[in-house]
């Protein structure tokens, strides 16, 4: 389908691009990245990206940025649109025997999730990272009407280890609300933070949004 879309003539490397955006869901967009893996072109590589978008396979996340200028696109994080794309395009996708494999899957998870709440032109969804690159990462910079709310992914069973670093950060999108979204067997509050088991978070995200 996506080689009718751009008149592809050489298929086996659009797919070695979309295997390595689906498997790497969540990272930083590298376009020279991208082109040594399919040997291509800079303009080749966009517009094949572009057809990715299109046809839904793919979609971009800005890393935030407080100016006149609003989102910054030039430092976009890539996500699979649904998780089982991600399994299907990483090896072992199996997590007992690759459970690397759990943080891709519970961050796109809540990518998309959130993503489904943008609505308007006062709702956005970001990423936020420190310039230099040593103050770490808020993975999801959710902005609405009502406030701003910052929130971190962990795969691990306990979020506590989030909370002191996500209360100090958050304070640079100014948001209302902190939330972590990890593998908590129920919600609790800690220092201000929410924890909220995945499960939870994926079936009702409103809840800790507002």
């Amino acid at each position: 389908d996506v080689s009718r879309v751009v008149g592809l003539r050489q298929p086996a490397a659009l797919e070695r691009m979309a295997l390595a955006l689906i498997a790497g869901s969540g990272r930083q967009q590298q376009w020279s990245e991208l082109q040594r893996t399919i040997g291509a072109s800079k303009a080749t590589t966009r517009k094949w990206y572009a057809a990715l978008h299109d046809c839904g396979l793919v979609w971009s996340m800005p890393r935030w940025r407080r100016d006149e200028l609003g989102n910054d696109d030039s430092a976009a994080k890539v996500y699979a649109a649904d998780t089982g794309l991600v399994a299907a395009c990483t090896p072992q996708s199996r997590l007992q025997t690759n459970p690397e494999l759990r943080q891709p899957l519970s961050e796109t998870a809540v990518a998309n999730s959130l993503r489904a709440l943008v609505h308007g032109d006062e709702w956005r969804l970001s990423y936020w990272r420190d310039k230099g690159g040593d103050d770490g990462e808020i993975d999801f910079v959710f902005e609405t009407p009502t406030g701003t709310v910052a929130i971190e992914v962990t795969a691990s069973s306990d979020g506590k280890d989030k909370v002191k670093r996500l209360t100090t950060l958050a304070k640079r999108v100014e948001a209302r609300r902190s939330v972590v979204v990890c593998d908590v067997a129920m919600p609790y509050e800690r220092d201000g933070v929410a924890i909220v088991p995945l499960w939870r978070f994926l079936l009702q995200p409103e809840d800790f949004l507002s």
